[in-house]
C-alpha cells in the first residue's frame, strides 16, 4: 500500500507494478484505509494458502516413481490410457495401474483435479 500527498497516474502505475495493493492520496479517510488493509490481508492470506498447497503438491509429486511421473504428464496432456500404453510399449492394464497410483498419491479425485495439481509440478 502506498500513501502519497502528490498522487498522479505515473506514480500510481509505478507503485502498482512494484506490488502495491492500493495507492491512497492524503488526506484519506479511515474507512478507505481500513478497506485497503483488509484487501492486503486477504491477498496475503490467498498467497500463503497457494504456497502451502503448492508445497504439498510438489511433495506428493516427488513421491511418484519416474514412470508414474511420465504417465501423469501424458494424462494431463489429454492422452488416453490406451494411447499412453502404446507410446510406452506396455499393456493398458499396466498404465491403468500407474494411473490409479498417480491419482492416489497426488490426492486427486478426477483428471480435472489432477490437471490443476499438475500446474504446481510442471
Amino acid at each position: 500500500m502506498m500513501m502519497t500527498s502528490f498522487g498522479d497516474v505515473a506514480t500510481a502505475g509505478r507503485a502498482m507494478k512494484a506490488g502495491a495493493i492500493d495507492v491512497l492520496e492524503k488526506p484519506y479517510n479511515d474507512p478507505v484505509l481500513l478497506d485497503s488493509i483488509e484487501e492486503a490481508i486477504k491477498k496475503d492470506s490467498d498467497i500463503r494458502r497457494w504456497h502451502l498447497l503448492s508445497e504439498a503438491v510438489r511433495s506428493n509429486f516427488s513421491m511418484l516413481t519416474p514412470r508414474e511421473k511420465q504417465v501423469m504428464r501424458m494424462v494431463v496432456q489429454g492422452h488416453a490410457n490406451k494411447q499412453i500404453a502404446g507410446t510406452l510399449e506396455v499393456s493398458a492394464k499396466t498404465i491403468e495401474a500407474h494411473h490409479a497410483k498417480v491419482m492416489r498419491k497426488m490426492g486427486a479425485g478426477s483428471i480435472a483435479e489432477l490437471m490443476q495439481l499438475a500446474e504446481h509440478c510442471f
